[in-house]
């Protein structure tokens, strides 16, 4: 499959097209601050993949449209919508969805043979910044805001704890215990983030480190990925991620998860900006 020119059809909640040897993939619900549905999870993973598989594709660029990068996950879906929420009801049956659609997935993003970048504007958070944590490489604005507010905002931790391996122990700890939200800069300073540019050239300084990592020997750059990725599994990365999933499940069900999850139904709350974006710091 070959990606196409730019195209978003309103049911499509990820555009694709090609820039040379750089698939763009961007997602696409802007009025939502491109909070993650289903549909989306699902959309991104087919993109990437197919982007990955692409013989004439070298490097794969993955963004937002809209004021944001990603807010999250669109928690409103899991709390509202009966057939959704039916999903996560159970351990068991949380267990099997997240699995497939989360972990999973987020292991795929991390393993592609394509060298990927995420390009991160305005807010960059919880679902968001675990999405771009596993590119490669980060290339932010200057207005860009990085957050994993779960543990406060919802009684639980992320799915995939990334921040130990890149931020090292301590700062990991107190980004996570915080919940704290952190501008570019800070993201920086911690090593989540390999570059931070002005707004408006965000765009063009991501597309020209692309081009750069594009023009190295694909055969070359492809085992170097692989070898990375290979030394960080054999430091315990991947057992790592596979320990904190089944914390991530279990905390879902714990007494005060229970209780705050009511209390966002009681109070009809959805997961927007205005929810998920305390003052930067």
């Amino acid at each position: 499959m070959t990606l196409a020119q730019p195209s978003a059809a309103p049911t499509e909640f990820v555009k694709t097209w090609r820039d040379g040897p750089i698939a763009r993939i961007s997602l696409n619900r802007p009025e939502k601050h491109n909070a993650k549905n289903l549909e989306m999870i699902q959309q991104l993973h087919d993109a990437m993949m197919a982007a990955d598989e692409d013989p004439d594709v070298r490097i794969i660029v993955l963004s937002g449209e809209g004021p944001s990068f990603s807010s999250g996950h669109d928690v409103s879906d899991i709390d509202f919508v009966p057939e959704v929420a039916a999903m996560y009801a159970t351990p068991e049956r949380r267990l099997e969805t997240e699995r497939k659609m989360y972990f999973d997935k987020c292991l795929a993003i991390r393993n592609t043979r394509k060298v990927t970048i995420a390009q991160v504007h305005g807010y960059c958070l919880a679902a968001g910044m675990m999405g771009a944590a596993m590119c490669d490489l980060i290339v932010a604005s200057e207005d860009a805001k990085f957050g994993m507010p779960v543990l406060s905002r919802f009684c639980a931790v992320g799915e995939m704890l990334f921040e130990p391996w890149d931020m090292g122990a301590r700062r990991a700890k107190e980004f996570l215990f915080t919940g704290d939200v952190v501008d570019a800069r800070r993201a920086e300073q911690l090593g989540f983030v390999n570059r931070v540019v002005p707004r408006d050239q965000l765009d063009a300084e991501t597309k020209k480190l692309a081009l750069k990592i594009a023009a190295q020997p694909p055969v070359s750059l492809e085992l170097t990925k692989a070898s990375i990725n290979r030394t960080l599994d054999i430091m315990g990365q991947r057992e790592a991620f596979e320990y904190h999933f089944m914390a991530h499940v279990f905390s879902h069900f714990t007494q005060e998860a229970e209780v705050e999850r009511a209390r966002r139904k009681e109070a009809g709350s959805t997961k927007d900006a205005r929810r998920m974006t305390p003052k930067a710091v």
